[in-house]
């Protein structure tokens, strides 16, 4: 069964407004590796961590480029997490979220 992050991507990889879309599990991005292959390594790397938590299960949206590339000159960027929430839902609000952006000129 895919995850939620994979059911988001699949959705907006189909969606008009999505220009690019950059997932390091994607094939065509350059930092593509297979799960089987990295597997291993974020197991021993996360299990070897002492003062840093894995997170909370909530999704996150930040806007990149005014948070942390405010003043770099590049393209409109958001950075997404997908929590726990069911996957239809968490599509269902960025479905809306995109559809709102529509109607500014």
């Amino acid at each position: 069964m895919p995850s939620n992050a994979q059911e988001i991507v699949a959705y907006l990889q189909q969606h008009p407004q999505v220009k690019k879309l950059y997932d390091p599990e994607l094939p065509g991005h350059p930092s593509y590796k297979s799960d089987t292959e990295m597997k291993p390594h974020y197991t021993v790397f996360l299990g070897a961590l002492e003062l840093f938590t894995l997170g909370g299960v909530e999704s996150l949206i930040s806007h990149a480029t005014t948070i942390t590339h405010a003043g770099e000159g590049k393209a409109p960027e958001s950075r997404a997490r997908a929590g726990i929430g069911d996957s239809e839902d968490l599509i269902a609000d960025i479905a809306q979220a995109l559809q709102a952006g529509q109607h500014i000129s």
